[in-house]
């Protein structure tokens, strides 16, 4: 059976692009074709891995500099707030942008038709928070009929956020409750969530089908693509998702990116023999990713918190190359700093991770079975935060700002109490019970049947 092209969709921010990068990366290297579409600022992290990039236009291309002059509803600096909790943010941001997306998958299929033939097989590989395939599954589209989109693979890289019975609404970060009691007001939740909460945002959704010729849907715009999509991959574990009773049969576990599926460091900082030399002394990595950077929020509180101890040495990544503490800081003894440093490589030595709970950062510290203490509210981090309590794998402080105390008691809770790391080690050992890229072959076969 040949290879169909694979056209793979992703909402132009760094922790939806680099998963489905590394993705592509290998399905490339199994003699994948591959078109990327995706935002401007990616252009050159995508041609380098040899897929053809085609760039979003319009208001679907969120560039970086768009973000920093304050899009629309999303905070200044902030474009993780894509998976807002706030209904007019999910206006402003996904429906707003459903026709722009929808017009770069039809560029993206007419490059694939000039390119490589008529009768070229297509597949789609969405990015779980992409809306801009919904119209062309509906009917709406002007390619010509001699290309074939045989379907669509959703690939999720956030918490799975499809409306269930056994759960609340996505977003406030609720543990699931399927008990009979849990589940009648987990019901109600819901239908305030669409109907009052979201009202203004499906109207929306359903008023952009409507105009680009698509079938209408009654479906929750935050559960589509879960339900029209062939099939929808979560890259985690079910032991770290949520169990419903009524999930969509479309929706299965790759088990999550495997270590060594992203970018090596080129150069790692001069003090990286006092990390692979620490002896008896703990690593405790601190990082904030790459979007939510002020460093007074996490990254500072934990050198504060720990700047006394003798047995531990904190690591600390700011999140970009070339970004540097506020001038003035107190960078204690037991401290090292460095500008961008690949968690794959520090994670391997690491006694605890302390992060904001982006869902990026969460699944490298599992990959390397490492307990997790997490402070986020923000986008989707409370759902995330709310995951690695409820798993077992770490401490969720309920705050994206904690106090020096709190870090100080949470890391300390994590270093003595075996639980978390047991866990952690549990789950790092389910994952690599997967194959996430055969999973995701095997979805693109089944299609193929």
């Amino acid at each position: 059976m040949t290879n169909p092209h694979l056209l793979i969709c992703s909402t132009p921010v760094y922790g939806h692009v680099m998963p489905l990068r590394a993705i592509a990366r290998s399905l490339i290297q199994r003699s994948y074709p591959v078109t990327f579409l995706t935002g401007t600022d990616y252009r050159s992290a995508i041609e380098s891995i040899g897929a053809t990039f085609v760039p979003l236009e319009g208001e679907a291309d969120l560039t970086q500099e768009r973000v920093d002059s304050g899009y629309k509803g999303v905070d200044k600096g902030d474009p993780a707030g894509l998976q807002p909790s706030r209904a007019e943010e999910q206006q402003d941001y996904f429906v707003s942008v459903i026709e722009d997306q929808f017009h770069g998958v039809q560029k993206a299929l007419r490059n694939i038709q000039r390119t490589s033939g008529r009768e070229t097989q297509v597949v789609v590989l969405v990015e779980g928070w992409f809306k801009g395939v919904l119209p062309k599954i509906l009917g709406a589209g002007d390619v010509e009929d001699g290309l074939r989109v045989e379907g669509y693979v959703g690939v999720g890289i956030i918490p799975v956020a499809v409306s269930s019975v056994d759960t609340a609404p996505f977003g406030p970060g609720s543990l699931p409750d399927g008990t009979e009691e849990g589940r009648k007001k987990n019901r109600e939740r819901h239908i305030e969530d669409q109907e009052i909460a979201f009202a203004k945002s499906q109207k929306g959704f359903r008023n952009v089908l409507k105009n680009l010729g698509a079938r209408d849907t009654d479906l929750f715009i935050r559960d589509a693509n879960y339900h029209l999509l062939n099939q929808f991959v979560q890259m985690c574990t079910p032991s770290f998702e949520y169990p419903r009773s009524d999930a969509p049969t479309t929706l299965i576990f790759a088990g999550g990116l495997p270590v060594g599926l992203r970018d090596p460091s080129p150069k790692l900082p001069d003090w990286w023999g006092d990390i692979t030399g620490k002896g008896e002394r703990k690593v405790i990595f601190v990082a904030q990713g790459t979007v939510s950077m002020n460093p007074n929020d996490l990254i500072i509180p934990t050198m504060q918190a720990l700047k006394d101890r003798k047995d531990i040495i904190v690591v600390v990544a700011l999140g970009k190359n070339g970004v540097e503490l506020p001038v003035g800081t107190f960078v204690p003894g037991n401290a090292r700093v460095a500008d961008f440093l690949p968690y794959d490589e520090i994670l391997e030595y690491a006694d605890c991770f302390v992060s904001n709970g982006g869902y990026g950062a969460i699944q490298h510290g599992l990959g390397h079975g490492v307990p997790q203490l997490v402070a986020g509210k923000d986008a989707d981090k409370a759902e995330n935060c709310a995951r690695v309590s409820w798993s077992g794998v770490g401490i969720d402080l309920g705050t994206d700002k904690p106090s020096v105390r709190m870090i100080e008691a949470g890391v300390t809770s994590i270093l003595e109490d075996s639980h978390f790391r047991r866990r952690a080690k549990e789950i790092k050992a389910e994952m690599l019970s997967y194959d996430p890229i055969n999973v995701i072959i095997d979805s693109i076969d089944a299609i193929q049947k």
